[in-house]
């Protein structure tokens, strides 16, 4: 049992950490509405700073994987998991952060089921 909430726990933090970085990404033109500077420089700084999380959140996450799981092929199973997990972050975030103006914004309630559906094909495409 307490390795079945390791998996779970571990599967959790790899999915809000995609969920982060992909509304990051999806919301650049309101995020820099709402600060009031361009979209241009909101870019560079969303690029930078998903840069430095996704860097940090490697090395943390797999120490902390390491430590908690050892090795095995319990491993492999947070590379699926993590993947429900996501999509829940990513339905709470828009749940509670509902886009009021639409002036000018990428995310609508199919963006992320679009962005997901072209990631797939492009590893499709990349095989």
């Amino acid at each position: 049992m307490v390795k079945f909430l390791k998996i779970n726990g571990i599967s959790a933090i790899y999915g809000l950490l995609f969920a982060i970085l992909a509304d990051l990404m999806l919301n650049i033109y309101r995020l820099a509405r709402l600060i009031e500077i361009e979209v241009g420089k909101m870019g560079t700084i969303i690029n930078w700073s998903a840069l430095l999380i996704l860097a940090v959140a490697s090395f943390s996450m797999y120490w902390l994987t390491k430590l908690q799981l050892g090795c095995g092929g319990v491993l492999l199973l947070t590379s699926i998991l993590w993947l429900p997990y996501a999509v829940g972050f990513m339905y709470v975030f828009a749940t509670l952060l509902p886009i009021t103006d639409r002036r000018g914004s990428f995310t609508s309630s199919g963006t992320y089921a679009n962005w997901s559906i072209h990631s797939v094909s492009l590893l499709h495409i990349v095989d």
